[in-house]
């Protein structure tokens, strides 16, 4: 035994549980706690989602996210992205309290070995110490960096220890004036154990090696009841409107700064609910973090820009969440062209990433595209592992993910019942996120195919919602000698469209908000708890006055105010000058609101209608007004978009509220 309490025998037991994790900006230790999170430093993970750890002198490498931060205090908890993938690597042994320390030891990475393990030793300088960011530390005598030559970088993160337990973890190194890469004086600031109780709660495993640590206070300070409450709102936003409402809620208090993650878990949701414009909006605060990347990444790719999320996910360090978008990035080039090479560039991505990482969503997406390939061998084979893999996951950590890749790898393997009851689990945990609902139904409808099975199966339990576009005739003005939309009409054409609302289950619309048929739509979509989407040709006021009129004006405000600001558009900053320009911007307008339905029917995997209230004598002239209806109809047919229900207003069935569709 040297006189720095190092028995060199006790590496085979540290070593294997410490790592050198990996970050775009930054190198560090990290060390298993157990239950496959390790511990680390918050400044080397500090712009980072998710990291990658290379696990004792072999550098076994594994994928991690960050789980939670504790910023003051410089802690941060990383969880395994495949819990699986760290069953072999045992977890350190900590002590309740730090005893009374003389001497201490510690393995970790420096920078300058790449990659190779070394132990520090040495004793206590001063075991009750504040740094100047006032934290308490334990001030540590290094007796291998005392050297001259003695390199930093690494070591943030490495465990410091008492005998076989872990006392304390490093953070810091003093470091010299000049260059700031050497160690001067052979000081190191490490966080003692009491520090990192909190990152500990609830950590231990039955028959883990790790001792539970108690929380030092086990009520939330005023600042974290606040975040809490905030994190319960952000759960609990059905729309995207509600989500970008309590964000503006929050930051209008000022009181409580947002916690850094916020944005990401608001954009991810967003996507989730089919709102991958929204979800760009919330990321334009947000740094080139990873996951901000990767969010980035998916959102562009959802509105048709696969160009633009390659490129995002060129640049960024592997792992199996950036393998599995860009894998998807492939399915979908492939969707929309059919051609073989995409989908054969989706498999080998998806393939590829679940060899490197295990993580189940690309290993779910290499059995469905292997399977579409026409390879039911290797699909099956993929499902299984996957299979086993979440069902080892207990069923209350089961994310909705992980239940919707659970009823895939059944549907994958035959058994329809099971995929079922999966599938209904993955839409219990949160039901508004209706693309990724969407994207289960996709995924199923051709793998059914590929085995020869109904492809509605699945039809009942993953609904998702209708796309449909509008435009409409504004009611008759008084004294207009040929009746076009009669006032008399208003309660039956706004019943007929409940009706077509209803026939094709309608949950996504696209109009303007002219006086008439397009607020009698957005009323009656709003009714049935749809979502629509707003476009004006130019400012709401110019609008009111030139398509509204006052008759309208009351329901207009009323409607628009319903409306969530990322959905209302407005096109130009001010009304044209002249009726010809302004027919060019209700043209343009209209485009919009048709491009912008064939967006969502390709985000919902919905064929969109346009439904019209058009009188029946201008849908059979074959003339028709620049940016009106009539012309609406006419470019929605010749580019074959899709089915379109007319309503006139002047049959007897509009007029009696039996409207024939």
């Amino acid at each position: 035994m040297n006189p720095y309490d190092f028995d060199p025998s006790r590496l085979k037991d540290l070593k294997p549980a410490c790592a050198r994790i990996v970050t775009p900006t930054a190198l560090g230790t990290a060390f298993s706690i157990g239950m496959s999170r390790v511990l680390t430093c918050n400044h080397v993970v500090e712009s980072a989602a998710d990291a990658r750890c290379h696990f004792g002198d072999i550098g076994k490498p594994i994928d991690f996210r960050i789980l939670q931060r504790y910023e003051k205090a410089d802690i941060a908890v990383l969880e395994a992205v495949d819990p699986n993938s760290l069953k072999d690597v045992p977890a350190t042994s900590v002590v309740a309290a730090t005893p009374k320390l003389t001497n201490w030891w510690a393995w970790g990475f420096p920078a300058v070995l790449n990659g190779q393990g070394v132990p520090l030793f040495g004793f206590v300088a001063d075991e009750d110490c504040t740094d100047h960011e006032g934290r308490k530390t334990i001030q540590l005598f290094a007796e291998n960096l005392a050297g001259e030559d003695a390199q930093l970088g690494g070591l943030s993160g490495s465990p410091v220890l008492s005998g076989t337990e872990v006392v304390a973890m490093i953070y810091r190194v003093l470091a010299g004036r000049t260059d700031g890469k050497q160690a001067r004086f052979g000081m190191i600031f490490a966080l003692p154990i009491t520090t990192l109780n909190p990152a500990f709660r609830g950590v231990a495993a039955a028959g883990s090696p790790v001792t539970p640590m108690p929380p030092p206070d086990p009520k939330p300070s005023t600042e974290e009841a606040e975040q809490l409450r905030l994190f319960g709102k952000l759960k609990s936003a059905s729309t995207t409107e509600k989500l970008f409402r309590v964000l503006g809620e929050w930051q209008g208090k000022g009181k409580v700064p947002l916690p850094p993650n916020v944005p990401l878990i608001v954009a991810e949701k967003m996507i989730g609910m089919g709102a991958p414009r929204a979800a760009l909006t919330v990321l334009e605060g947000v740094g080139n973090a990873p996951r901000a990347d990767q969010l980035r990444a998916l959102s562009h790719s959802l509105l048709g820009h696969h160009d633009a999320a390659h490129g995002l996910l060129v640049s960024m360090p592997p792992s199996g969440e950036s393998g599995g978008i860009s894998g998807g990035v492939f399915k979908r080039r492939y969707l929309e062209t059919r051609k073989k090479a995409w989908l054969q560039g989706a498999f080998d991505e998806y393939e590829r990433t679940y060899e490197v990482s295990r993580d189940p969503y690309p290993g779910i997406n290499a059995a469905a595209t292997a399977l579409w390939l026409g390879n039911k061998k290797l699909s099956r084979a993929r499902a299984k592992e996957v299979l086993e893999a979440l069902e080892a996951k207990p069923t209350s950590e089961r994310t909705h993910w992980d239940w919707a890749t659970l009823g895939e790898a059944f549907l994958l393997g035959g058994k329809t019942k099971r995929a079922i009851s999966c599938y209904q689990e993955a839409i219990g945990k949160d039901p508004t996120l209706l693309r990724n609902i969407s994207v289960m139904r996709k995924q199923a409808r051709i793998s059914l195919r590929q085995l020869g099975r109904p492809t509605d199966k699945f039809e009942a339990v993953l609904m998702v919602g209708g796309v449909a576009c509008f435009s409409g005739h504004r009611v008759d003005e008084p004294g207009r000698l040929r009746p076009r939309f009669p006032r008399d009409c208003v309660e039956p054409v706004a019943r007929c469209i409940r009706t077509a609302l209803d026939k094709c289950n309608i949950h996504f619309g696209f109009s303007s908000a002219a006086g008439g048929a397009d607020i009698l739509f957005l009323e009656q979509l709003l009714e049935r708890h749809g979502e629509p989407t707003v476009f004006l040709p130019f400012p709401k006021e110019a609008f009111a006055e030139s398509s509204v009129g006052p008759e309208w004006r009351v329901r207009y405000d009323a409607v628009l105010a319903r409306i969530s600001p990322e959905n209302l558009h407005v096109l130009m900053d001010k009304k044209p000058q002249t009726p010809e320009a302004e027919n060019e911007a209700y043209a343009k307008c209209n485009n919009e609101i048709q491009n912008a339905a064939m967006d969502a029917g390709r985000i919902y995997d919905e064929a969109p209608v346009l439904i019209a209230v058009l009188n029946s004598a201008e849908n059979r002239s074959g003339t028709s007004l620049k940016g009106g209806t009539a012309e609406a109809v006419r470019t929605w047919k010749e580019q074959l978009r899709g089915r379109v229900i007319v309503i006139d207003p002047l049959t007897s069935g509009a007029i009696k509220g039996n409207c024939r569709l």
